[in-house]
Formats: structure tokens, C-alpha cells, sequence
């Protein structure tokens, strides 16, 4: 899963549960296997199932930027506008680390929208972008 994670919407809040248990696990000790875990293997096997159509970006469009954060993950997805919509290019998502869930929904999204900006670097130097969110005060911030 991990090089499809970029076609994949939310994976990380999709993978939550196994992430967790993969994390606190022993090597070569057995998993308590949970309906939790279960449930979140078929969602990832019917997410890349239904992985997204990406497009090749191309320097005529404009690109955008949307990025949001739960309290337990952070997502954006890149996008340029053609043919009169807009057209996914690649997706970014990644868990919050201990410390960082317990930061405020604020520091959360600006968080998303700077770990994005990072990832996706190689794509936005250079040339103009919109960022969108879905918190207000944060717009202030970006200004």
C-alpha cells in the first residue's frame, strides 16, 4: 500500500488501526487480531480498488492545493483545473504523530498545509497556486 498511498484519498485515517498495531507489536509475536483491524484491511483493499483517475499535470492549468486535518490525520490532494473541473494530480496523507494530535484544530490544518506544501515542493516552486480549506481563520494566516 505504501507507493499506492498517493492514489489514495485518507489512506492513513483508512490505516489507522493497522498502523497501531504494527507499531506497538513485538517481532515474531502474534497479533491480537481485532474486527477494528479486519474492517480496515478490506476498506484498503476496496480504497486502491477504487483508486482515483489521476491526470499528468501540464503547466497551462492552474493548480490547487486542498488540504484538511482530523484529529488523527492529515490529507491534501493536488489538482489543476481543465476541461472545466478540476482534475486530481496525486494525493498526500499521513497520521499525526503523538504530540501532534493534541494540537488545536488550527494548528492542525496549518500543520496539513505546511507538511503538503513540503511534500508536493517539487511541483509547486516556481508557480503560482491556490490553497483551499475548510477553516476560515486560517485563510488570515496564508495571507
Amino acid at each position: 500500500m505504501n507507493f499506492y498511498h498517493r492514489f489514495i484519498p485518507n489512506l492513513a485515517s483508512i490505516l489507522r488501526p493497522l498502523y497501531q498495531v504494527i507499531k506497538t507489536s513485538k517481532p515474531r509475536q502474534a497479533l491480537n487480531w481485532t474486527n477494528e483491524m479486519t474492517q480496515s484491511f478490506y476498506s484498503s483493499k476496496q480504497a486502491l480498488a477504487e483508486a482515483t483517475m489521476l491526470v499528468h499535470p501540464c503547466t497551462d492549468y492552474p493548480f490547487a492545493l486542498t488540504c484538511d486535518a482530523s484529529d488523527v490525520a492529515i490529507g491534501a490532494v493536488l489538482e489543476q483545473y481543465a476541461h472545466g473541473r478540476w482534475e486530481p494530480l496525486t494525493f498526500f496523507s499521513r497520521q499525526l504523530r503523538k504530540p501532534e494530535i493534541k494540537y488545536s484544530t488550527f494548528d492542525r490544518e496549518l500543520l496539513g498545509v505546511h507538511l503538503a506544501t513540503r511534500h508536493f515542493r517539487y511541483m509547486l516552486e516556481g508557480r503560482q497556486f491556490t490553497i483551499y480549506t475548510d477553516l476560515k481563520p486560517k485563510c488570515f494566516v496564508l495571507v
